[in-house]
Protein backbone atom coordinates (compact mmCIF):
# COMPACT_ATOMS: atom_id res chain seq x y z
CA UNK A 1 0.00 0.00 0.00
CA UNK A 2 1.52 3.08 -0.93
CA UNK A 3 0.00 6.97 -0.86
CA UNK A 4 0.89 9.79 -3.81
CA UNK A 5 1.39 13.80 -3.02
CA UNK A 6 -2.53 14.00 -3.48
CA UNK A 7 -2.97 11.58 -0.63
CA UNK A 8 -4.61 9.01 -2.84
CA UNK A 9 -4.29 5.30 -1.82
CA UNK A 10 -2.75 2.94 -4.00
CA UNK A 11 -2.88 -0.96 -3.38
CA UNK A 12 -0.11 -2.43 -4.92
CA UNK A 13 -0.49 -6.64 -5.95
CA UNK A 14 1.64 -8.79 -4.62
CA UNK A 15 1.49 -12.43 -5.17
CA UNK A 16 0.50 -14.91 -2.43
CA UNK A 17 2.66 -18.14 -1.51
CA UNK A 18 1.03 -20.85 0.26
CA UNK A 19 4.44 -23.97 1.42
CA UNK A 20 4.04 -26.84 3.15
CA UNK A 21 7.40 -28.64 2.36
CA UNK A 22 5.89 -32.04 4.06
CA UNK A 23 2.46 -33.82 4.92
CA UNK A 24 2.12 -36.03 7.87
CA UNK A 25 1.15 -40.08 7.38
CA UNK A 26 -2.16 -40.59 8.43
CA UNK A 27 -2.64 -44.52 6.75
CA UNK A 28 -0.53 -47.54 7.74
CA UNK A 29 3.08 -45.82 7.28
CA UNK A 30 2.52 -43.68 10.44
CA UNK A 31 4.97 -45.08 13.23
CA UNK A 32 3.86 -46.88 16.43
CA UNK A 33 6.29 -43.94 17.82
CA UNK A 34 8.71 -41.60 17.95
CA UNK A 35 12.49 -42.84 16.81
CA UNK A 36 14.88 -41.76 18.87
CA UNK A 37 17.60 -38.79 17.75
CA UNK A 38 16.33 -35.31 17.49
CA UNK A 39 14.92 -35.95 14.11
CA UNK A 40 12.92 -38.38 15.17
CA UNK A 41 9.50 -36.67 14.52
CA UNK A 42 10.33 -36.61 10.55
CA UNK A 43 9.68 -40.54 10.79
CA UNK A 44 5.67 -38.70 10.69
CA UNK A 45 6.33 -36.66 7.56
CA UNK A 46 4.71 -37.39 4.39
CA UNK A 47 7.61 -36.71 1.29
CA UNK A 48 4.85 -34.64 -0.25
CA UNK A 49 4.01 -31.23 0.07
CA UNK A 50 2.06 -28.25 -1.56
CA UNK A 51 2.97 -25.56 -3.28
CA UNK A 52 0.16 -22.86 -4.01
CA UNK A 53 0.59 -19.37 -5.76
CA UNK A 54 -1.76 -16.69 -6.86
CA UNK A 55 -1.66 -13.42 -7.56
CA UNK A 56 -0.95 -11.01 -10.90
CA UNK A 57 1.44 -13.08 -13.69
CA UNK A 58 0.55 -16.46 -12.05
CA UNK A 59 -1.01 -18.89 -14.74
CA UNK A 60 -4.82 -20.12 -13.04
CA UNK A 61 -6.04 -23.13 -12.27
CA UNK A 62 -2.70 -24.92 -13.28
CA UNK A 63 -0.37 -27.62 -11.97
CA UNK A 64 2.97 -27.52 -11.38
CA UNK A 65 5.00 -31.05 -11.41
CA UNK A 66 8.42 -31.30 -10.04
CA UNK A 67 8.45 -28.52 -7.57
CA UNK A 68 10.63 -28.78 -4.73
CA UNK A 69 11.17 -26.71 -1.36
CA UNK A 70 14.41 -25.29 -3.07
CA UNK A 71 12.66 -23.80 -5.47
CA UNK A 72 10.48 -21.35 -3.39
CA UNK A 73 13.59 -19.05 -2.85
CA UNK A 74 14.54 -18.08 -6.48
CA UNK A 75 10.87 -18.19 -7.27
CA UNK A 76 10.04 -15.51 -4.68
CA UNK A 77 12.97 -13.53 -5.81
CA UNK A 78 11.37 -13.45 -9.66
CA UNK A 79 7.68 -12.40 -9.05
CA UNK A 80 9.51 -9.32 -7.00
CA UNK A 81 11.81 -8.61 -9.49
CA UNK A 82 14.86 -9.54 -8.18
CA UNK A 83 18.04 -11.47 -9.25
CA UNK A 84 18.60 -14.90 -8.67
CA UNK A 85 21.74 -16.18 -7.00
CA UNK A 86 23.59 -18.64 -9.20
CA UNK A 87 24.74 -20.44 -6.10
CA UNK A 88 21.05 -21.16 -5.23
CA UNK A 89 20.16 -25.17 -5.87
CA UNK A 90 16.53 -24.51 -6.24
CA UNK A 91 14.87 -23.04 -10.13
CA UNK A 92 12.31 -20.49 -11.10
CA UNK A 93 8.81 -22.25 -11.53
CA UNK A 94 8.82 -20.50 -14.48
CA UNK A 95 5.94 -22.68 -15.71
CA UNK A 96 3.68 -21.50 -12.91
CA UNK A 97 4.07 -18.18 -15.17
CA UNK A 98 1.71 -16.76 -17.43
CA UNK A 99 4.42 -15.06 -19.84
CA UNK A 100 7.73 -17.12 -20.43
CA UNK A 101 10.55 -15.11 -18.48
CA UNK A 102 14.31 -15.39 -18.67
CA UNK A 103 14.85 -14.92 -14.71
CA UNK A 104 17.55 -11.86 -14.21
CA UNK A 105 20.78 -13.67 -12.12
CA UNK A 106 23.60 -12.54 -9.70
CA UNK A 107 26.62 -14.14 -8.25
CA UNK A 108 25.55 -14.48 -5.33
CA UNK A 109 23.69 -12.79 -2.62
CA UNK A 110 25.89 -13.96 0.05
CA UNK A 111 28.42 -10.78 -1.35
CA UNK A 112 26.12 -8.43 -2.34
CA UNK A 113 26.37 -4.91 -0.15
CA UNK A 114 23.18 -4.13 2.25
CA UNK A 115 21.82 -5.11 5.78
CA UNK A 116 21.04 -8.92 5.39
CA UNK A 117 20.16 -9.48 9.48
CA UNK A 118 23.37 -11.11 9.97
CA UNK A 119 25.99 -9.90 12.73
CA UNK A 120 28.84 -8.51 10.47
CA UNK A 121 31.78 -10.51 9.52
CA UNK A 122 33.98 -9.70 12.86
CA UNK A 123 31.46 -10.55 15.43
CA UNK A 124 30.71 -13.62 13.74
CA UNK A 125 32.13 -16.97 15.26
CA UNK A 126 31.57 -20.65 14.08
CA UNK A 127 30.06 -21.90 17.24
CA UNK A 128 31.32 -25.58 16.43
CA UNK A 129 35.19 -24.31 16.33
CA UNK A 130 34.62 -22.19 19.63
CA UNK A 131 32.91 -25.16 21.32
CA UNK A 132 36.34 -27.24 20.27
CA UNK A 133 38.97 -24.52 21.22
CA UNK A 134 36.47 -24.73 25.11
CA UNK A 135 36.99 -28.38 25.62
CA UNK A 136 41.26 -27.91 24.57
CA UNK A 137 41.44 -24.91 27.11
CA UNK A 138 39.37 -27.18 30.14
CA UNK A 139 41.53 -30.52 29.02
CA UNK A 140 45.05 -28.36 29.02
CA UNK A 141 43.61 -27.23 32.67
CA UNK A 142 43.85 -23.57 31.57
CA UNK A 143 40.16 -22.51 32.51
CA UNK A 144 37.22 -24.98 34.44
CA UNK A 145 34.24 -26.16 33.17
CA UNK A 146 31.38 -24.72 35.73
CA UNK A 147 28.82 -25.50 33.56
CA UNK A 148 29.58 -29.43 34.50
CA UNK A 149 29.75 -32.85 32.85
CA UNK A 150 26.37 -32.48 31.58
CA UNK A 151 26.27 -29.39 29.50
CA UNK A 152 30.00 -30.71 27.88
CA UNK A 153 27.32 -33.16 26.35
CA UNK A 154 24.45 -31.67 25.57
CA UNK A 155 26.94 -29.56 23.67
CA UNK A 156 28.89 -32.65 21.60
CA UNK A 157 25.62 -33.49 21.32
CA UNK A 158 24.35 -30.56 19.74
CA UNK A 159 27.72 -30.41 17.43
CA UNK A 160 26.80 -34.22 16.43
CA UNK A 161 23.18 -33.42 15.21
CA UNK A 162 24.90 -30.09 13.11
CA UNK A 163 26.83 -32.45 11.27
CA UNK A 164 24.53 -35.40 10.74
CA UNK A 165 21.64 -32.54 9.72
CA UNK A 166 24.29 -30.91 7.47
CA UNK A 167 25.03 -34.68 5.74
CA UNK A 168 21.86 -34.91 5.16
CA UNK A 169 21.33 -31.26 3.18
CA UNK A 170 24.19 -32.95 1.45
CA UNK A 171 22.68 -35.81 0.22
CA UNK A 172 19.61 -34.23 -0.23
CA UNK A 173 20.74 -32.07 -2.47
CA UNK A 174 23.10 -34.63 -4.60
CA UNK A 175 26.34 -33.55 -3.01
CA UNK A 176 27.31 -37.72 -1.75
CA UNK A 177 30.68 -36.67 -1.74
CA UNK A 178 30.50 -33.68 0.42
CA UNK A 179 28.16 -35.90 3.26
CA UNK A 180 30.57 -38.89 3.15
CA UNK A 181 33.53 -37.97 5.29
CA UNK A 182 30.69 -36.25 8.19
CA UNK A 183 28.96 -39.53 7.94
CA UNK A 184 32.49 -41.72 8.39
CA UNK A 185 33.52 -39.84 11.32
CA UNK A 186 29.86 -40.29 12.75
CA UNK A 187 30.04 -43.23 12.27
CA UNK A 188 33.18 -43.70 13.87
CA UNK A 189 32.54 -41.94 17.15
CA UNK A 190 28.81 -43.70 17.78
CA UNK A 191 29.25 -46.97 16.04
CA UNK A 192 26.05 -47.74 18.35
CA UNK A 193 24.00 -45.34 16.63
CA UNK A 194 21.95 -47.07 13.80
CA UNK A 195 21.66 -44.11 11.87
CA UNK A 196 24.44 -43.02 11.61
CA UNK A 197 25.44 -46.25 9.77
CA UNK A 198 22.46 -46.38 7.83
CA UNK A 199 23.10 -42.89 6.11
CA UNK A 200 26.73 -44.43 5.41
CA UNK A 201 25.60 -47.03 3.68
CA UNK A 202 23.35 -45.02 1.89
CA UNK A 203 25.37 -42.87 0.79
CA UNK A 204 27.96 -45.34 -0.76
CA UNK A 205 25.32 -46.26 -2.15
CA UNK A 206 25.17 -43.40 -4.02
CA UNK A 207 28.71 -42.92 -4.78
CA UNK A 208 29.39 -46.37 -5.98
CA UNK A 209 31.28 -47.90 -3.43
CA UNK A 210 29.91 -50.93 -2.44
CA UNK A 211 32.99 -53.05 -1.38
CA UNK A 212 33.15 -50.10 1.39
CA UNK A 213 29.17 -50.83 2.06
CA UNK A 214 30.24 -54.29 2.09
CA UNK A 215 32.73 -53.71 4.93
CA UNK A 216 30.16 -52.32 7.44
CA UNK A 217 27.13 -54.68 7.17
CA UNK A 218 29.50 -57.43 7.12
CA UNK A 219 31.60 -56.90 9.77
CA UNK A 220 29.52 -54.48 12.47
CA UNK A 221 27.74 -56.18 14.95
CA UNK A 222 24.11 -55.24 13.66
CA UNK A 223 21.08 -55.43 16.92
CA UNK A 224 18.29 -57.74 16.10
CA UNK A 225 15.99 -55.03 16.05
CA UNK A 226 17.95 -53.38 12.99
CA UNK A 227 18.96 -56.57 11.05
CA UNK A 228 16.04 -56.47 8.51
CA UNK A 229 17.44 -52.94 7.33
CA UNK A 230 20.91 -55.23 6.92
CA UNK A 231 19.53 -57.85 5.08
CA UNK A 232 17.50 -55.21 2.90
CA UNK A 233 20.80 -53.17 2.31
CA UNK A 234 22.66 -56.74 1.36
CA UNK A 235 20.40 -57.28 -0.81
CA UNK A 236 20.45 -54.03 -2.36
CA UNK A 237 24.59 -54.74 -3.11
CA UNK A 238 24.09 -58.58 -3.69
CA UNK A 239 21.56 -57.28 -7.16
CA UNK A 240 24.05 -54.61 -7.78
CA UNK A 241 26.97 -57.36 -7.94
CA UNK A 242 24.73 -59.39 -10.30
CA UNK A 243 23.76 -62.21 -8.21
CA UNK A 244 20.05 -62.33 -7.80
CA UNK A 245 19.62 -65.18 -6.11
CA UNK A 246 21.63 -64.21 -3.06
CA UNK A 247 19.75 -60.93 -2.89
CA UNK A 248 16.61 -62.85 -3.21
CA UNK A 249 17.96 -64.38 -0.08
CA UNK A 250 18.58 -61.22 1.47
CA UNK A 251 15.32 -59.52 0.93
CA UNK A 252 13.24 -62.55 1.95
CA UNK A 253 14.93 -62.62 5.32
CA UNK A 254 14.50 -59.16 5.55
CA UNK A 255 10.58 -59.32 4.48
CA UNK A 256 10.23 -61.84 7.23
CA UNK A 257 11.34 -60.14 9.56
CA UNK A 258 9.54 -56.39 8.79
CA UNK A 259 7.19 -57.12 6.20
CA UNK A 260 6.19 -53.29 6.31
CA UNK A 261 9.45 -51.78 5.34
CA UNK A 262 8.22 -49.62 2.32
CA UNK A 263 11.52 -50.09 -0.35
CA UNK A 264 11.48 -53.29 0.58
CA UNK A 265 9.18 -54.87 -1.71
CA UNK A 266 9.94 -52.92 -4.46
CA UNK A 267 13.26 -54.39 -4.08
CA UNK A 268 12.09 -57.65 -4.18
CA UNK A 269 10.01 -56.32 -7.28
CA UNK A 270 13.23 -55.00 -9.20
CA UNK A 271 14.82 -58.73 -8.39
CA UNK A 272 11.87 -60.56 -9.86
CA UNK A 273 11.89 -58.73 -12.67
CA UNK A 274 15.27 -59.35 -13.73
CA UNK A 275 14.95 -62.66 -13.40
CA UNK A 276 11.86 -62.44 -15.27
CA UNK A 277 9.31 -63.81 -13.15
CA UNK A 278 6.36 -61.57 -14.00
CA UNK A 279 3.64 -62.71 -11.57
CA UNK A 280 6.26 -62.65 -8.41
CA UNK A 281 7.18 -58.93 -9.45
CA UNK A 282 3.97 -58.06 -9.64
CA UNK A 283 2.51 -59.00 -6.22
CA UNK A 284 5.52 -57.65 -5.10
CA UNK A 285 5.17 -54.41 -6.71
CA UNK A 286 1.50 -54.69 -5.30
CA UNK A 287 2.06 -55.31 -1.67
CA UNK A 288 4.51 -51.76 -2.08
CA UNK A 289 1.57 -49.75 -3.27
CA UNK A 290 -1.16 -51.72 -0.31
CA UNK A 291 2.09 -50.34 2.16
CA UNK A 292 2.22 -46.87 0.40
CA UNK A 293 -0.15 -45.96 -2.13
CA UNK A 294 2.29 -42.95 -3.17
CA UNK A 295 4.93 -44.85 -4.16
CA UNK A 296 6.24 -43.96 -7.61
CA UNK A 297 8.89 -46.74 -7.69
CA UNK A 298 6.05 -49.00 -6.92
CA UNK A 299 3.77 -47.63 -9.85
CA UNK A 300 6.90 -47.77 -12.06
CA UNK A 301 7.62 -50.74 -10.96
CA UNK A 302 3.96 -52.33 -11.92
CA UNK A 303 4.19 -50.58 -15.30
CA UNK A 304 7.29 -52.33 -16.25
CA UNK A 305 5.70 -55.49 -15.38
CA UNK A 306 2.61 -54.51 -17.42
CA UNK A 307 4.28 -53.54 -20.15
CA UNK A 308 6.39 -56.91 -20.49
CA UNK A 309 2.90 -58.46 -20.45
CA UNK A 310 1.21 -56.58 -23.63
CA UNK A 311 -0.59 -54.82 -20.83
CA UNK A 312 0.03 -51.33 -22.40
CA UNK A 313 -3.07 -49.23 -21.45
CA UNK A 314 -2.48 -50.45 -17.35
CA UNK A 315 1.22 -49.95 -18.00
CA UNK A 316 0.65 -46.18 -19.47
CA UNK A 317 -1.87 -45.32 -16.39
CA UNK A 318 1.08 -46.41 -14.05
CA UNK A 319 3.43 -44.70 -15.50
CA UNK A 320 1.86 -41.52 -15.65
CA UNK A 321 0.91 -42.19 -12.08
CA UNK A 322 4.72 -42.60 -11.54
CA UNK A 323 5.81 -39.47 -12.97
CA UNK A 324 2.61 -37.33 -11.49
CA UNK A 325 4.16 -38.26 -7.79
CA UNK A 326 7.93 -37.69 -8.82
CA UNK A 327 8.50 -35.45 -12.33
CA UNK A 328 11.78 -35.61 -12.56
CA UNK A 329 11.45 -39.36 -12.79
CA UNK A 330 13.80 -40.22 -15.97
CA UNK A 331 12.51 -43.76 -16.35
CA UNK A 332 8.93 -43.21 -15.39
CA UNK A 333 8.66 -40.78 -18.40
CA UNK A 334 10.22 -43.18 -20.56
CA UNK A 335 8.57 -46.51 -19.88
CA UNK A 336 5.25 -43.71 -20.46
CA UNK A 337 6.96 -43.13 -23.81
CA UNK A 338 7.15 -47.01 -24.82
CA UNK A 339 3.23 -47.88 -23.58
CA UNK A 340 2.23 -44.76 -25.22
CA UNK A 341 4.03 -45.66 -28.62
CA UNK A 342 2.63 -48.93 -28.20
CA UNK A 343 -0.88 -47.41 -28.11
CA UNK A 344 -0.49 -45.48 -31.36
CA UNK A 345 -0.36 -42.53 -29.33
CA UNK A 346 2.80 -41.37 -31.39
CA UNK A 347 2.69 -37.18 -30.32
CA UNK A 348 2.03 -37.96 -26.81
CA UNK A 349 5.04 -40.85 -26.88
CA UNK A 350 7.19 -38.12 -28.89
CA UNK A 351 6.79 -35.63 -26.03
CA UNK A 352 7.65 -38.42 -22.62
CA UNK A 353 11.14 -39.27 -24.64
CA UNK A 354 12.02 -35.66 -25.29
CA UNK A 355 11.40 -35.20 -21.35
CA UNK A 356 13.31 -38.16 -20.84
CA UNK A 357 15.98 -36.73 -22.88
CA UNK A 358 15.63 -33.41 -21.36
CA UNK A 359 16.76 -34.94 -17.57
CA UNK A 360 19.20 -37.60 -19.03
CA UNK A 361 20.32 -36.99 -22.08
CA UNK A 362 22.72 -40.09 -22.73
CA UNK A 363 19.66 -42.71 -22.63
CA UNK A 364 20.17 -44.32 -25.92
CA UNK A 365 16.63 -46.30 -25.96
CA UNK A 366 14.87 -43.33 -25.97
CA UNK A 367 17.02 -41.73 -28.89
CA UNK A 368 15.71 -44.84 -30.50
CA UNK A 369 12.28 -44.47 -29.83
CA UNK A 370 12.03 -40.49 -30.70
CA UNK A 371 14.40 -42.02 -34.25
CA UNK A 372 11.63 -44.06 -34.66
CA UNK A 373 8.61 -41.70 -33.89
Amino acid sequence: MSSDEGGQTTFVALPVRLVSDHGFHSDRLRPKGIPEGPAGPAAWHRPFGVICLAGPHIRKDERIYGATVLDVTPTALTLFGLPVGEDMDGRVLVQALEEPIQPERIPSWENEPGECGMHPPEQRMDPIAAQALIDQFVALGYVQNPAGQNQVQAAARVVRESKYNLAQVYLDSRRAQQALPLLEELAAEQPQEPRFLRELVLCQFILGRNEEAKRILEGLPIPKEHQPWADLALGVLRYREGNSEQALDHLLRAEQADPRMPTLHQRLGTVYLRMRRWEEAERAFEKALSIDGDSPGGHLGRAIVRLHQRRNEEAARDALTAVGLQHFFPQGHYHLGVALARLGQLERAALAFETVLSMQPGLLNAHRWLAGI
